[in-house]
């Protein structure tokens, strides 16, 4: 039976990595690129045979994400034209000059009638057309452009993940990590955190006073530092690590910064928890470079109160190994990708699948001429042997139309949906983040919204007598949510409580 395969890339915000993942019946086997330097493909890409093979490219940026919504049914050629109406009061930041797609995750059955559960995905133009570039810069046209959730869920629906109740994945990469939640074999969850591999680094590097005196780490003897010892236990040795550093010196450097991994990871916990009606989390699962920071799951797993552990792509082949095995978790986005069945949101341009179909077409026409000939040929001269590799060619080019088949219908679907949304309010997603934050001793009297712009006036009745401290506090945690420049502007004691004016801008 002819094997095919799956190239998948992974477009990080500092390198790149490349897997191969071939089927055969049931079977799979993987290969893996080395890891290449941004901007570099060709490196990674090594000794894979990518030319016949269709390629998934999986792509993250700040301003890329999935939102899970529900829409009424409706006739399929309208439903685009909802989705791209619905989605600029979803996100909070401004999809202008991003490209969307969706897929349906579910139907919904309800008195009311039918509706749609979608995951819609967005990305910036910019870094979709980046990617593209670099891929053709390397003679590679890529079928697919995914986002790293759907990376991920593609390989959470091949791994056996043992349990009930819902399952997070996170993704530690090198500027940020993504935090995604499933649920049965759907995305549920999705949020960007600010912590990353080198937040961790940064913690560490400077100049500091330490039990041997003086001593200064750069960034590149902080990571190294970081991954040869990673978060040691408290108290744990008495000894200098290399002579500059004591194990309790270094563990109250790094400690801060899991401290915030944690509250980031409970805090949107706590916000899945109530958008789906009481789900919890029961275990997570870390990938990425910075899921390697020794010592990072037992802290988690001891904060958290939950299952974590180190995620290992590489189970999905019968343990396949590479010459570390943790080294899997770099590829998961990877792997998850090359496990693409094509099908699905694809957040390439819909020109670009328009040019991408002509040249498949005129190529397959030449490769079925080639090859009817070639078989005239071949039963001439009795060389029936080679039969085979020009099959082979046949089913290539057949299974880059079909590829490209779903997406080619997608595109010639328009039609107008109107005053389906009109109901639908613009601060939805900004009044849920204020409600999680909004403590019990404070109460919120009036809200005036203005273009991206929040007034709240209330009071706060302090718990330990002191309202300055604990009204700042409050506008300190605005701020470290989807609101931005959040400033006091006037307060005013009256008896017990201290009366509020807060403005904040959200994004």
């Amino acid at each position: 039976k002819l094997k095919k395969s799956v190239i998948g890339i992974d477009i990080g915000s500092s390198s790149i990595k490349v897997a191969e993942v071939s089927s055969e019946g049931s079977r799979a086997s993987l290969i893996l690129g080395k890891i290449g330097t941004y901007n570099s493909l060709k490196e990674a890409l090594g000794s894979i045979n990518y030319k016949n093979s269709p390629a998934v490219v999986t792509i993250n940026s700040p301003r890329a994400a999935v939102k899970r919504i529900v829409l009424p049914s409706m006739p399929a050629g309208e439903l685009r034209d909802a989705v791209n109406m619905d989605a600029r009061t979803r996100f909070p930041f401004s999809i202008e000059g991003s490209i969307v797609d969706f897929e349906i995750a579910a139907s919904v059955v309800e008195k009311l009638g039918n509706k749609l559960a979608l995951l819609v995905f967005v990305s910036p133009e910019e870094t979709i057309k980046k990617a593209i570039g670099l891929c053709e810069e390397n003679n590679l046209r890529p079928s697919q452009i995914i986002h790293n959730s759907a990376a991920l869920r593609n390989l959470f629906n091949r791994m056996n993940i043992i349990g009930g109740g819902s399952t997070a994945f996170l993704d530690i990469g090198h500027t940020f990590s993504e935090l995604v939640i499933f649920n049965g074999k759907s995305i549920r969850f999705n949020r960007k955190l600010p912590v990353s591999g080198k937040t961790f680094t940064d913690g560490m590097a400077g100049v500091f006073t330490s039990d041997s005196g003086r001593v200064e780490l750069s960034p590149p003897e902080a990571e190294a530092l970081k991954k040869r010892i990673g978060i040691p236990e408290e108290g744990s040795r008495k000894d200098l690590i290399d002579s500059k550093i004591s194990y309790s010196h270094l563990f109250s450097m790094l400690r801060p910064v899991a401290e915030k991994l944690t509250n980031e990871i409970e805090r949107s916990f706590d916000y899945y928890r109530e958008e789906t009606s009481g789900l919890r989390v029961e275990r997570l699962v870390l990938f990425g470079g910075g899921s390697l920071l020794k010592g990072l799951d037992k802290f988690l797993r001891e904060s958290l109160g939950i299952d974590v552990k180190p995620g290992n792509p590489l189970e999905v082949f019968g343990g396949a190994s590479l010459k570390n095995n943790q080294e899997g978790a770099l590829y998961a986005a990877a792997i998850g990708a090359a496990l693409s069945d094509l099908k699905g949101a694809n957040l390439l341009p819909i020109e670009y699948r328009q040019k991408r179909k002509l040249l498949v077409k005129k190529g397959a026409l030449k490769a079925g001429l080639s090859a009817a000939l070639t078989i005239m040929a071949l039963v001439f001269v009795g060389l029936r042997t080679q039969l085979t590799a020009v099959e082979n060619k046949i089913y290539s080019a057949g299974l880059e139309l079909a590829a490209l088949r779903p997406q080619v219908e997608l595109a010639a679907r328009a039609a107008a949906a109107s005053g389906i949304l009109k109901d639908e309010p613009y601060w939805a997603d900004a009044l849920k983040e204020l409600s999680a934050l909004t403590a019990d001793n404070i109460s919120i009297n009036e809200l005036e919204m203005s273009g991206q712009t929040m007034e709240l006036r209330g009071e706060i009745s302090p718990k330990e007598g002191n309202a300055e401290k604990e009204l700042s506090e409050f506008v300190e945690s605005i701020e470290k949510g989807i609101f931005k420049e959040a400033r006091l502007l006037s307060s005013k004691k009256r008896g017990s409580v201290c009366e509020f004016d807060i403005s904040c801008r959200a994004e």
